[in-house]
């Protein structure tokens, strides 16, 4: 198998994952509520919607990485990339944010799908010094985190409201 090949399967195995954490939350009426809601403790932490949109908001920050020519939308990462925080203001229904995460995960395979792999140990971009190789061992690690992050805060929402 070559190396592209076994990192895109990586990911995949990450994507399914976080595919049946939105299963999961589809599941339940108490969705839209569990979204939103925040651990009673560290004021300013993300909450579930913001956490599965920073994964969709940087996956397409690294498609930019491998694909220079894909527009880059600074308001979509300034309101949810790395160093942002959650908007109150800024509220999706779940089926948004499954359309979000989906097309920038399929904007990012495509982009790496056919990555010659003799590039792989090239910079991927001028303003870090990480190569494309490191940027997708980093989206690998990325979603599985933030997914974690997800996890926690659902299995800490469903105590704290008796649904366990």
């Amino acid at each position: 198998m070559k190396e592209i090949d076994s990192l895109i399967e990586q990911l995949y195995f990450g994507h399914r994952r976080t595919k049946n954490f939105f299963t999961q939350l589809k599941e339940v009426n108490y969705c839209k509520e569990a979204l939103y809601w925040r651990m009673p403790f560290g004021e300013g932490r993300a909450h579930i919607g913001w956490q599965l949109i920073h994964i969709a908001a940087t996956y397409h920050k690294f498609s930019h990485y491998g694909n220079p020519n894909l527009e880059l939308d600074e308001k979509f990462l300034n309101e949810f990339g790395h160093g942002s925080r959650p908007d109150e203001k800024k509220i999706f229904l779940l089926s948004e944010i499954e359309s979000i995460y989906q097309k920038e995960f399929d904007k990012f395979i495509n982009t790496y799908q056919n990555f010659p792999e003799e590039k792989l140990s090239l910079q991927a971009h001028p303003s870090n010094e990480r190569t494309h190789r490191e940027n997708l061992y980093l989206m690998i690690w990325h979603e599985a985190s933030h997914l974690g992050q997800c996890q926690i805060t659902w299995n800490s929402f469903r105590a704290m409201k008796g649904f366990l």
